[in-house]
């Protein structure tokens, strides 16, 4: 499994998450911004306004200090008959324990074609 790159801009509330693969394109889906590789296969995830989008996403209250202390994250892209999807994971500390949320971003089948 690639390593996944996390890096947080607490001034702008930017949470990247990314492998060290070049991107062939990316797409805007709202707050996420996702590169990909020709084959569809994800290489990065931009997430803005990351600790309101995530604190909704996840249904925690997710702040700037905690994505500051983000320990960890992973993702991967699902294909699944003719959809393609990101699955993806955050962990972050939070008064010295680990706390971890998931979700998945569909890709919608025009942006793909």
């Amino acid at each position: 499994m690639e390593k996944v790159n996390v890096t947080y801009d607490r001034e702008n509330d930017v949470l990247f998450l990314y492998k060290n693969v070049r991107p062939k394109g990316s797409i805007e889906l709202g707050d996420f911004i996702l590169s990909f590789t020709e084959g569809m296969k994800a290489t990065g995830i931009e997430i803005l306004n990351a600790s309101k989008r995530l604190s909704q996403i996840f249904d925690v209250k997710l702040t700037k200090e905690n994505l500051a202390n983000t320990v960890k994250a992973n993702f991967r892209t699902g294909y699944e008959a003719d959809c393609v999807y990101v699955f993806f994971t955050v962990v972050w500390k939070h008064q010295q324990t680990e706390q971890k949320g998931s979700s998945m971003i569909p890709v919608p089948q025009a942006i793909r074609a």
